[in-house]
Formats: C-alpha cells, sequence, structure tokens
C-alpha cells in the first residue's frame, strides 16, 4: 500500500514480515516474524493503512501498529465455531462496531456441483457478530460466483474431490473489494451486458452507498487469446493416467475453460490509497496494458485511461503514482513506481 505522504507499505507472507519504504527506497521500518505472540504473524494476507497507523490482516486475527510501528493490540477474526451452511467463513475485515465481515470459503468442488448437489451461483457477504456468546450473521451483499472457478476433474481418481481447481481466467463473476477505512464493500459486476461494469458500494448495513455503470468497447474473445490457457492448464495437469492423450488432455482443458463470446469489461479491481477504483482491462498494444480509474462516489465523469507496461500489476496508487511489483527473470519481486502523467505532456 502507499501514502500520499510518500511511504509504502509491503507485505510478504513468506517470511512474516511488514516492511516500509519512503519514496526513494530507503527502508523505514521493519516488523514481524512468523509466530503466535504479540507482533508475530500467522499467514499474513494484507496490510491496510489508516489515518492514525495500519495494521495487518492474518486468516485468523489482526494486528493494529501505531505509525511507528508500536504493537496496539490485536483481534481476533471470525472463529471456526461460526460457519456459512458448515463452510467455514473467511474474514475480510473488522468494522467499528465489533462486528467483522466475511465470505463464505466453499470448496472448489462444491462451488461446481461435484459432490452431488447443484453448483453454487451466489454466496452472501456476511457481518457476523457476538451476541450475549452467540455468532449471528447478516447479509450485507449477494455476490454473483457463477463462471468463476474452473475445475478438470482427475480420471484416474476415484474421489470427486481430486482434480486441479483454479480461477475461471475470462470469468465473469462478481469481483468485491473491503475498504476498512470506510467499513463499505465495493461489488464489481461484470456479466450484467456486453461491455457493461455495474459498480456497487455498499455500507455493513446492505445499503448501497454509491451505484456507477459503466460501458466500455465490447471486445470478442478469440481463440488466439484462449489458445495460450489451453496449453497453461494441459501441462498444468499432470496426475492421470499415463494412456490418456496429450490431444485429450487439450480438449478436457478446452472444455473446461469458461469462453463467453466477449471479454468481460474489467480482469481485477483495485481500491487505491487516492480514493479511486482502478479496472484492469484487456487492452493491449506493444508493451502497454490499458487500465482505468474513477473517483468513488463520481457520478458523471468518464473514466481516465492509464496505460503501464503490460508486466506491471498495479497494486496501490496515489495522486501522482501506481505502484505494483515487477518480477524479474530470476522470479525475484521489486515493488515499484511509476510517475503518472497526462497523454502529451513531458
Amino acid at each position: 500500500r502507499a501514502t500520499e505522504d510518500g511511504r509504502i507499505f509491503v507485505l510478504e507472507p513468506n517470511i512474516s514480515a511488514v516492511s516500509v519504504w519512503d519514496r526513494d527506497g530507503e527502508p523505514v521500518l521493519n516488523i514481524g516474524r512468523p509466530g503466535q505472540g504479540p507482533g508475530d504473524f500467522v499467514f499474513p494476507l494484507r496490510v491496510h493503512v489508516g489515518p492514525d497507523g495500519f495494521f495487518v490482516r492474518e486468516k485468523s486475527r489482526f494486528t493494529f501498529y501505531a505509525d511507528d510501528g508500536t504493537l496496539r493490540r490485536t483481534a481476533p477474526g471470525i472463529p471456526t465455531s461460526a460457519s456459512f451452511q458448515g463452510w467455514p467463513i473467511r474474514t475480510l475485515g473488522s468494522l467499528e462496531d465489533g462486528s467483522l465481515l466475511g465470505f463464505p470459503e466453499v470448496r472448489a468442488t462444491a462451488r461446481l456441483g461435484w459432490l452431488g448437489d447443484e453448483p453454487i451461483g451466489e454466496l452472501p457477504l456476511l457481518k457476523v457478530a457476538n451476541v450475549d456468546g452467540r455468532w449471528s450473521m447478516d447479509t450485507v451483499y449477494v455476490v454473483d460466483q457463477r463462471n468463476g472457478t474452473l475445475g478438470i476433474r482427475d480420471p484416474g481418481g476415484e474421489s470427486p474431490h481430486n482434480g486441479l481447481f483454479t480461477a475461471q481466467f475470462f470469468g465473469d463473476s462478481d469481483l468485491f473489494e473491503f475498504d476498512p477505512g470506510t467499513g463499505t464493500v465495493l461489488v464489481v459486476r461484470r456479466n450484467t451486458g456486453v461491455g457493461v461494469l455495474e459498480m456497487v458500494e455498499v455500507d455493513a448495513a446492505g445499503d448501497t452507498v454509491w451505484h456507477r455503470r459503466l460501458t466500455f468497447a465490447p471486445l470478442e474473445l478469440d481463440d488466439e487469446r484462449v489458445e495460450p490457457f489451453i496449453t497453461l492448464v494441459a501441462e498444468a495437469w499432470s496426475v492421470g493416467p499415463d494412456d490418456i492423450s496429450v490431444s485429450k488432455v487439450r480438449e478436457i482443458a478446452a472444455e473446461a475453460i469458461y469462453t463467453p463470446e466477449y471479454l468481460p469489461a474489467a480482469m481485477a479491481v483495485t481500491l487505491a490509497s487516492s480514493g479511486q477504483v482502478w479496472l484492469r482491462g484487456w487492452e493491449e498494444g506493444d508493451t502497454l496494458r490499458a487500465w482505468h480509474s474513477i473517483d468513488r462516489g463520481d457520478m458523471t465523469s468518464a473514466p481516465r485511461k492509464v496505460l503501464v507496461p503490460e508486466w506491471f500489476e498495479v497494486m496501490d496508487a496515489t495522486e501522482n503514482h501506481v505502484w505494483g511489483v515487477w518480477t524479474d527473470s530470476f522470479d525475484i519481486p521489486y515493488v515499484v513506481g511509476r510517475r503518472l502523467v497526462r497523454a502529451g505532456s513531458n
């Protein structure tokens, strides 16, 4: 995450650490280590920055710090005893009233209907609260999850749990991001029409804070774009009888990949520190990829098109910079920033 005063917060889950840097790349702060004690991290997932400090969201708790890295407190996430229809609930965020926002962690086999039931097309964003020792749940928003999960059964296995699972490359299921600063969730609906996006920001009570519908030029999904993903899935699928031909594996992979006639209007969404929504598009040219940004709450302005290097995955943005990750030929990731300039300026 980035801040307007030039600090860059970097979470490294593999070493359970958070480092803070200035814009020139000089280290400011380094905290964390693997463990379960105060200041230790267990499966750290995200770092969030607020007006008076920052906190780390772990798999089962939150750890809060002052700006100078002083440990303030830890708070539990949603416990395993609180479940949705038997499925555990992944903690997304902590709300001011002490309740938590969560999302059911439903296995891919259940999502796809491999266990005998119908495929699961919708799942709720949940507000979870402990009331007098009992956990209560209220639905904040129902999220469309159709066409979101890719699954290939293992032809050599007898269990329905065996298979290869990943996200659909061209899926049009809803995207969503929680903003701890406002306690709201932005849901991006991608299947409401060709080239259409609907952005719905809701609060913890389920009330709509902002709604905006955007229309982009439709892009057809052609075989040239699909082919590399068929190859990728076929190569990753190394489990199965040796007598299955490569062509059969490719056929199975091609059937499992969701291929709509037109691409969804966005691949990914990022809530930026600048208060903007950044949407990753499919438009490419030379070595550049197009993203689009729009101010949250804006009802009339057209989205800004931002061209960034194709290898650049936008993680955050301030008013003048965009920040992301570049991975070199040795698979070493680097946090990098690019200054934003208007087209035609020096």
